[in-house]
């Protein structure tokens, strides 16, 4: 009769104590640590992983925390990539060269998908942290190489 009333106590539980189902992922804001993000971006970034591993092949789900000023030049990824603007603001352009005045600017709560091979730019201008997800591997290959940090710029 005990484990009866232990049953109907158990949606009670904090969420802490209970156990989630098998493959269930839960992360909160204050759960993650943060890290430098990876050599490709320009420094600056820090990005804490949630789900899977963005460098090798699979599904992957990341927050992305970009100072205010943060820049990467024109570039293109070989797999689809989703954004999500969780705070801040992401200024995005289109094509090979930044041109001045020319990136949208997305607030907080946009989403965006960019096909594979889109060329593309991005700005901040206050801190900016975006969950970035899809297919890994995630990769960057900059239209201009002296964009590169991975070159020793």
């Amino acid at each position: 009769m005990r484990a009866i009333y232990l049953l109907a106590l158990l949606p009670m539980l904090p969420p802490a104590l209970a156990a989630l189902p098998p493959g269930v992922i839960e992360r909160a804001g204050s759960d993650v640590s943060w890290r430098m993000a990876t050599r490709a971006m320009p420094k600056g970034a820090l990005v804490t992983a949630l789900q899977g591993n963005p460098e090798r092949a699979g599904t992957y789900s990341v927050w992305l925390m970009l100072p205010a000023g943060y820049r990467i030049g024109p570039h293109w990824h070989s797999l689809a990539t989703n954004f999500v603007v969780l705070s801040g603001g992401l200024y995005v352009g289109y094509g090979n060269t930044v041109k001045a005045g020319a990136a949208d600017e997305h607030r907080s709560g946009a989403y965006l998908y960019l096909p594979p091979a889109t060329h593309h730019y991005l700005y901040t201008r206050q801190m900016t942290v975006l969950q970035l997800y899809g297919d890994g591997p995630f990769d960057i290959h900059y239209l201009d190489l002296a964009d590169d940090p991975r070159l020793g710029k």
